[in-house]
């Protein structure tokens, strides 16, 4: 079911500044540096919150719920948009789920719970004989 073009009442804020495109693409540039970083210095923050035996699996998890909410979002899109929702409303729904998720990064502690100690590793005396043969 198809939806007329909303009406200059009902139309997103962004349409009603109307800003040159260029201006526009630089705020989407902005904004897919952002997240485009923000899933990168996740990797990292994964990595140092868990101990080494469990790190790589975290890290994937974290890697799996960055792909699903790449997925996701563009399909929340889509069925918001073929439902008949405004832009203003999509961008208003979609800025509720950006909250929830803001909320639930918030509730991870900032401080560890155990410590993070190093297990030295230590070549075996074989391992230093093949060394000095070779």
């Amino acid at each position: 079911m198809w939806h007329d073009p909303p009406s200059e009442a009902n139309s997103s804020g962004a349409s009603r500044l109307s800003l040159p495109l260029g201006v526009l693409l630089l705020f989407v540039a902005i904004v897919g540096l952002g997240t485009s970083g923000t899933q990168t210095l996740i990797y990292g923050f994964v990595a140092n919150y868990f101990r080494t035996n469990v790190r790589g699996a975290a890290v994937a998890w974290c890697a799996g719920f960055g792909r699903l909410g790449g997925v996701g979002g563009p399909l929340l899109g889509g069925f918001l948009l073929a439902a008949g929702l405004a832009l203003n409303s999509i961008f208003f729904v979609l800025a509720a789920v950006a909250l929830v998720g803001t909320a639930l990064t918030l509730l991870v502690p900032s401080r560890r719970t155990h410590d993070l100690h190093s297990t030295p590793i230590e070549p075996s005396a074989a391992a230093g004989r093949v060394a000095s043969r070779g």
